[in-house]
């Protein structure tokens, strides 16, 4: 992805004038190109109390106050009648309240829980031990919801360790009709 916070408005330490003004209505642009529900990403505000998102991590979409939090399968508060779809993480850290951007279509690189032996083709569903993360295996618990959010495109980077790499690329589901209670 484009990094835009990297794409400096300086030239030879100016940063005003007409080639700053220029660059800043390049990055406006970039930014709204980018990052907009044609391109299935879309900035969001993280409605976690407490725990961070980070990169990678599967949040549940609440489109109505444009705020997300860590996807569960449990029949927790709030999930899954706010439960408006879902998306992943493509900022590095999003804290507590603050503005991330979260891809809601398309690819993404996606962290599945340990210890799994994940494919490609394989489906994707919220876990239900480990908040935000990803499992090839259905759940099947009382008061659990089978959720499922993609599937896997590339599985080859994911190890349980050691070094221990939780990735896979997934394609999303662009909905979140597929949810029943197991």
């Amino acid at each position: 992805m484009f990094n835009l916070q990297a794409f400096s408005t300086q030239k030879s330490g100016v940063s005003d004038g007409s080639v700053a003004n220029a660059l800043n209505k390049i990055r406006s642009l970039l930014t709204k190109l980018l990052h907009s529900p044609e391109t299935g990403v879309i900035e969001l505000t993280s409605g976690e109390v407490v725990e961070d998102i980070v990169k990678g991590k599967i949040v549940a979409l609440d489109n109505e106050i444009y705020q997300c939090v860590r996807a569960y399968a449990d029949d927790g508060p709030g999930q899954p009648f706010t439960c408006r779809g879902f998306a992943v993480c493509l900022s590095d850290l999003v804290e507590p309240g603050e503005k991330g951007f979260f891809r809601f279509a398309g690819e993404a690189d996606t962290i599945l829980e340990p210890s799994l032996t994940p494919g490609a083709g394989e489906s994707v569903y919220v876990s239900t031990t480990v908040y935000g993360s990803g499992t090839n295996v259905a759940p099947t618990g009382n008061n659990e919801w089978v959720r499922k959010v993609g599937y896997i495109k590339d599985a080859s980077q994911y190890t349980a360790g050691p070094p221990v790499n939780l990735f896979v690329r997934m394609i999303l589901d662009k909905c979140c009709e597929n949810q029943i209670q197991a």
